[in-house]
Protein backbone atom coordinates (compact mmCIF):
# COMPACT_ATOMS: atom_id res chain seq x y z
CA UNK A 1 0.00 0.00 0.00
CA UNK A 2 2.88 2.57 0.63
CA UNK A 3 4.31 2.01 -2.84
CA UNK A 4 0.87 2.60 -4.32
CA UNK A 5 0.09 6.03 -2.00
CA UNK A 6 3.04 7.38 -2.61
CA UNK A 7 2.54 8.97 -6.22
CA UNK A 8 -0.66 10.03 -4.58
CA UNK A 9 1.30 11.67 -1.67
CA UNK A 10 3.42 13.44 -4.41
CA UNK A 11 0.56 14.82 -6.41
CA UNK A 12 -0.89 16.71 -3.12
CA UNK A 13 -0.81 20.51 -2.66
CA UNK A 14 -2.00 22.96 -0.55
CA UNK A 15 -5.39 24.86 -1.06
CA UNK A 16 -4.44 28.92 -0.74
CA UNK A 17 -5.05 30.27 2.44
CA UNK A 18 -5.32 26.89 4.27
CA UNK A 19 -2.63 27.82 7.01
CA UNK A 20 -3.83 31.55 7.28
CA UNK A 21 -7.51 30.69 7.61
CA UNK A 22 -6.64 27.94 10.68
CA UNK A 23 -4.43 30.07 12.46
CA UNK A 24 -7.54 32.57 12.58
CA UNK A 25 -9.77 30.29 13.91
CA UNK A 26 -7.08 28.98 16.77
CA UNK A 27 -6.28 32.47 17.17
CA UNK A 28 -9.74 33.32 18.18
CA UNK A 29 -10.11 30.40 20.61
CA UNK A 30 -12.46 28.18 18.04
CA UNK A 31 -11.43 24.48 18.21
CA UNK A 32 -10.71 22.59 14.58
CA UNK A 33 -11.50 18.94 13.71
CA UNK A 34 -10.95 16.86 10.23
CA UNK A 35 -13.40 14.35 8.92
CA UNK A 36 -12.65 12.50 5.77
CA UNK A 37 -13.48 9.58 3.62
CA UNK A 38 -10.79 7.97 2.77
CA UNK A 39 -9.69 4.27 1.97
CA UNK A 40 -6.10 5.07 2.90
CA UNK A 41 -5.05 4.17 6.82
CA UNK A 42 -4.42 7.82 8.52
CA UNK A 43 -1.04 6.70 8.94
CA UNK A 44 -0.93 8.11 5.66
CA UNK A 45 -2.48 11.29 6.27
CA UNK A 46 -1.22 12.65 9.69
CA UNK A 47 2.45 13.19 8.18
CA UNK A 48 0.68 14.98 5.13
CA UNK A 49 -1.03 17.11 7.53
CA UNK A 50 2.24 17.77 9.17
CA UNK A 51 4.27 17.96 5.62
CA UNK A 52 1.80 20.94 5.19
CA UNK A 53 1.79 22.44 8.83
CA UNK A 54 -1.96 21.81 9.06
CA UNK A 55 -1.78 19.38 11.97
CA UNK A 56 -0.66 21.73 14.96
CA UNK A 57 -3.79 23.58 14.48
CA UNK A 58 -6.05 20.21 14.78
CA UNK A 59 -7.94 18.99 18.02
CA UNK A 60 -9.09 15.85 16.28
CA UNK A 61 -9.57 13.76 13.21
CA UNK A 62 -11.60 11.10 12.18
CA UNK A 63 -10.59 9.37 9.02
CA UNK A 64 -13.48 7.13 7.66
CA UNK A 65 -10.66 3.92 7.00
CA UNK A 66 -10.60 4.06 11.05
CA UNK A 67 -13.79 4.94 12.24
CA UNK A 68 -15.50 2.26 10.18
CA UNK A 69 -18.26 4.49 8.49
CA UNK A 70 -18.19 7.17 5.60
CA UNK A 71 -19.56 10.45 5.58
CA UNK A 72 -22.53 11.31 5.80
CA UNK A 73 -23.13 8.56 7.83
CA UNK A 74 -23.72 10.87 11.42
CA UNK A 75 -20.94 8.23 14.04
CA UNK A 76 -18.23 10.19 11.74
CA UNK A 77 -19.19 13.27 12.52
CA UNK A 78 -20.05 12.91 16.43
CA UNK A 79 -16.61 11.11 16.73
CA UNK A 80 -14.98 13.90 16.12
CA UNK A 81 -17.10 16.54 18.02
CA UNK A 82 -16.85 14.24 20.95
CA UNK A 83 -13.39 14.41 20.68
CA UNK A 84 -13.52 18.31 20.43
CA UNK A 85 -16.35 18.46 23.19
CA UNK A 86 -18.18 20.23 20.93
CA UNK A 87 -22.01 20.48 20.55
CA UNK A 88 -23.09 19.71 16.95
CA UNK A 89 -25.02 23.57 17.53
CA UNK A 90 -21.72 25.44 17.79
CA UNK A 91 -20.09 23.59 14.91
CA UNK A 92 -19.83 23.55 11.45
CA UNK A 93 -18.64 21.65 8.35
CA UNK A 94 -16.76 22.91 5.28
CA UNK A 95 -16.85 20.58 2.69
CA UNK A 96 -17.33 20.17 -1.46
CA UNK A 97 -19.74 17.76 -1.58
CA UNK A 98 -23.44 18.19 -0.68
CA UNK A 99 -24.61 14.82 0.14
CA UNK A 100 -21.74 13.49 2.17
CA UNK A 101 -20.33 16.90 3.63
CA UNK A 102 -23.26 19.27 4.01
CA UNK A 103 -25.85 16.99 4.01
CA UNK A 104 -24.32 14.74 6.98
CA UNK A 105 -23.11 17.63 8.95
CA UNK A 106 -26.55 19.30 9.22
CA UNK A 107 -28.16 15.60 10.01
CA UNK A 108 -26.36 15.88 13.27
CA UNK A 109 -27.21 19.60 13.94
CA UNK A 110 -23.93 21.50 12.50
CA UNK A 111 -24.20 23.87 10.05
CA UNK A 112 -22.78 22.82 6.51
CA UNK A 113 -21.23 25.03 4.29
CA UNK A 114 -20.33 24.15 0.77
CA UNK A 115 -16.98 25.09 -0.57
CA UNK A 116 -18.26 25.00 -4.03
CA UNK A 117 -16.49 24.03 -7.29
CA UNK A 118 -16.78 24.94 -10.69
CA UNK A 119 -17.86 21.84 -12.69
CA UNK A 120 -19.24 19.87 -9.51
CA UNK A 121 -22.53 18.33 -9.69
CA UNK A 122 -24.37 19.84 -7.06
CA UNK A 123 -27.85 18.75 -8.06
CA UNK A 124 -28.84 17.21 -4.73
CA UNK A 125 -31.81 18.90 -2.99
CA UNK A 126 -29.66 19.45 -0.07
CA UNK A 127 -29.42 23.88 1.08
CA UNK A 128 -26.51 24.98 2.34
CA UNK A 129 -26.34 27.16 5.65
CA UNK A 130 -24.07 29.28 2.89
CA UNK A 131 -21.40 28.94 0.65
CA UNK A 132 -17.89 29.73 -0.09
CA UNK A 133 -15.84 30.34 -3.52
CA UNK A 134 -12.55 30.52 -1.97
CA UNK A 135 -11.30 29.76 1.64
CA UNK A 136 -10.19 32.95 2.54
CA UNK A 137 -13.74 33.73 2.56
CA UNK A 138 -14.27 31.17 5.13
CA UNK A 139 -13.81 33.41 8.75
CA UNK A 140 -16.53 36.09 7.30
CA UNK A 141 -18.73 32.93 6.54
CA UNK A 142 -18.83 31.29 10.00
CA UNK A 143 -19.04 34.70 12.03
CA UNK A 144 -21.93 35.43 9.66
CA UNK A 145 -23.83 32.35 10.73
CA UNK A 146 -23.72 32.57 14.47
CA UNK A 147 -23.41 36.42 15.11
CA UNK A 148 -26.94 37.23 13.08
Amino acid sequence: MEKYYGPISDQLTLIDGAEDVLRYFRDNNLKIGIVSNTIFPEKFHLPELKRFGLYPYLGAYSFSSSVGVRKPHPEIFLKTLDALEIDPSHAVFVGDRLVEDVGGAQKVGMKGILAYHQGRDYSASIDPDARIDDLKELPETVSSLFCN
